[in-house]
């Protein structure tokens, strides 16, 4: 078994690979099928000659002189409404941000040929797995516990996803076709719920430019169409996201997109997401620090229509910590999130900077809380600050029961870290080293899976 760690990459070299199967594809069978090459990994679905394929592609798209011009095109504009603005530690980590967009800007270009479609997941801290090198994708506040995969689709064209769920099934799964790179326009949706599965658990979604009319795992593809885009919620790092594969059914209009052709799509969607990209970022920021916004639905900003969230902002001083608590709800996912100013998530593997519903611990009186500290505070509900003093927070419910009579209430309070003890809620979960350590190992191995090889 091979696992690929994440690290801190360059652009290097593609891999000469030979592209995935076009042939009309066979339904998914009970277990992840290896045998025609498509699926390489027989416990990870993510593990395809698909992402293997567009992987060696975008690495080589990121070393190109004429991507990085537009990469450097894209700092400039970021950097002229923020450069005067941002904290000194804010604006250090401004390069390794827009390494990162660049990448996710190529990661979109690059799978952008709705002629010849493919399964690809994106917006990932960097690894080395599958043979590439690849760099980080983060951006945008991406949420750790989901599985990100987009696939090409213009109108016109006639396509089936075919799909398999497993015994560990996500705890939430979205279908979202969206209108533009990125990837905030919604013009069809399938929740998780809205799939009719097969009993082995496998399923087919079809996408044309006609109407369901009745047809179950069916979307229909608007003339602005550009990608579907899923998530698979983990609110346990121990399920499998879904397994995917994709055809076109109708013949393609033209040959390939050339090399050259893909450079110029990155290109475009690095300069096209700058302004949404600093838009999303004051949707946070355009707040009094310190502050937490009550839940609220994620549609008319641009994000996933079946979801609630809370966000904020803090500066802390040093010596400063936050507490975090709201009542309890019903709900099939949650999480929350630390991110550094630019809305990358904070390290993740290494780092308690994220908990969802399986990670954390309520209360022993049902109510929920959580310390950001940038110190152990010796409790199980830590958010690790990574030592910065300048972050956002993000917390997210999918799948809210309909029983559900209200949102729940979020607060936030800062105060000195030597008054926790005297200041946290007496039902808290607390955590000893030992503890500690079995959080982290715990966490470091389900985060390996998402890069099995084998």
């Amino acid at each position: 078994m091979k696992i690929g760690r994440r690290e801190v990459i360059a652009g290097a070299g593609a891999l000469a690979l030979t592209p995935p199967l076009r042939a009309a594809l066979p339904a998914i069978s009970r277990s992840i099928e290896v045998t025609d090459g498509y699926f390489l990994s027989s416990s990870n679905p993510c593990a395809t000659a698909d992402q293997r394929w567009l992987d060696a592609k975008a690495v080589e798209l990121f070393a190109r002189p004429d991507v990085q011009q537009a990469k450097e095109r894209a700092a400039a504009g970021f950097a002229r409404v923020t450069d005067q603005t941002v904290s000194a530690e804010v604006w250090s980590q401004f390069p390794g941000y827009v390494d990162s967009f660049a990448m996710r800007s190529i990661q979109l270009g690059v799978n952008s040929d709705a002629n010849y479609p493919r399964v690809y997941r994106v917006y990932s801290p960097a690894a080395n797995w599958l043979g590439n090198r690849v760099p980080a994708s983060k951006w945008g506040q991406e949420n750790p516990d989901n599985i990100y995969r987009i696939i090409p689709i213009r109108h016109g064209g006639h396509y089936v996803v075919h799909g398999k769920r497993h015994a560990n099934t996500p705890s939430d799964v979205s279908y979202t076709l969206v209108a533009d790179t990125n990837t905030s326009i919604t013009v069809g949706l399938l929740g998780q719920k809205d799939i009719v599965s097969e009993p082995d658990g496998s399923f087919v979604i079809t996408l044309d430019e006609t109407p369901a009319n009745g047809r179950s795992n069916h979307i229909q593809v608007t003339p602005d169409a550009q990608y579907l885009f899923i998530r698979d919620s983990l609110n346990d790092w121990a399920q499998t996201p879904n397994a995917l594969r994709v055809e076109r059914l109708n013949a393609p209009s033209r040959d390939p997109l050339t090399i050259d052709e893909l450079a110029a799509r990155c290109a475009l969607v690095m300069r096209d997401g700058v302004a949404p990209a600093y838009y999303w970022s004051r949707l946070v920021l355009n707040a009094q620090p310190g502050v937490l916004s009550q839940p609220h639905g994620t549609g008319p900003s641009g994000g996933l229509l079946t979801q609630m969230t809370s966000h904020g902002w803090f500066a802390l001083k040093p010596g400063e910590a936050v507490i975090v608590g709201f009542d309890p709800i019903e709900a099939s996912y949650f999480s929350i999130v630390l991110y550094d100013i630019w809305g990358r998530s904070l390290e993740y593997r290494d780092h308690l900077t994220s908990m969802n519903g399986t990670q954390l611990e309520p209360d022993s009186d049902g109510n929920v809380s959580f310390v950001i500290a940038p110190n152990d505070p010796g409790v199980h509900n830590w958010l690790d600050t990574t030592g910065l003093h300048e972050f956002t927070a993000g917390l997210r419910w999918q799948g809210i029961s309909p029983d559900a009579r209200k949102p729940p209430h979020v607060t936030a309070r800062i105060l000195a870290e030597h008054h926790l003890d005297s200041a946290l809620p007496k039902a808290i979960r607390k955590a000893s080293p030992e503890q500690r350590d079995a959080q982290i190992r715990q966490r470091q191995a389900d985060y390996q899976r998402r890069f099995l090889e084998s």
